[in-house]
């Protein structure tokens, strides 16, 4: 928790940066007072273009690398596990709906690896519109509100607002159609196991 304070409140120092705050000679008052400091336009530009860089490219590409990396190791342990416990054969056996034998762990994992899979599949093809929105506002110089393609511009935004939002959806029902926990206590949460 403390990490993810760190690194939000790191990724905001662009603004005590673009509102530097100092002692400011007040006529009015004949003092000096805490307030915002003048910037001149090109430093104003350069904290837009670098917060832009920063939110809008490098970590979004940051972010689906590392689900897609976390994803592929947490597959791969999972099919080690497997192999370990398939070499040793000390698990207890048990038929799956086709008759073969299957062991009961092993049943769980492939859920796992299954769901794991899922959800990252819903999130990265989720992302690619905002990242074909981003990559847009970033190298076409008309492509903002007020630009040459503002109507091309808000549909892309909504497009991909939707999408995200959508991708927030798909993950409640992947979890509760694969797992038979979160299933379990989304229903007693909202009492659907009990008669009314």
């Amino acid at each position: 928790m403390l990490i993810i304070f760190a690194i939000s409140l790191a990724l905001n120092l662009h603004l005590s940066l673009k509102f530097p705050i100092g002692w400011k000679f007040f006529p009015q008052r004949n003092r000096s007072l805490l307030g915002v400091l003048p910037i001149d336009d090109f430093t104003i530009l350069t904290l837009d273009y670098v917060r832009q860089a920063i939110f809008s490219l490098i970590l979004p590409v940051f972010t689906s690398v590392t689900v897609l990396f976390s994803t592929i190791l947490l597959s791969v342990a999972l099919q080690n596990s497997k192999s370990w416990r398939d070499a040793n054969k000390s698990v207890v056996k048990t038929k799956d709906t086709s008759g073969q034998e299957l062991s009961a762990v092993d049943s769980k994992e492939a859920r796992a690896v299954k769901m794991v899979i899922a959800i990252t599949t819903v999130f990265i093809v989720s992302s690619i519109p905002s990242s074909i929105h981003i990559i847009a506002v970033t190298t076409v110089p008309e492509f903002e509100v007020n630009g040459r393609y503002s109507n091309l511009y808000a549909l892309t935004g909504m497009a991909f607002l939707i999408v995200d939002s959508l991708n927030c959806s798909a993950n409640v029902v992947i979890y509760y159609r694969m797992s038979t926990k979160f299933r379990r206590a989304l229903r007693s949460l909202f009492r659907l196991d009990k008669p009314c």
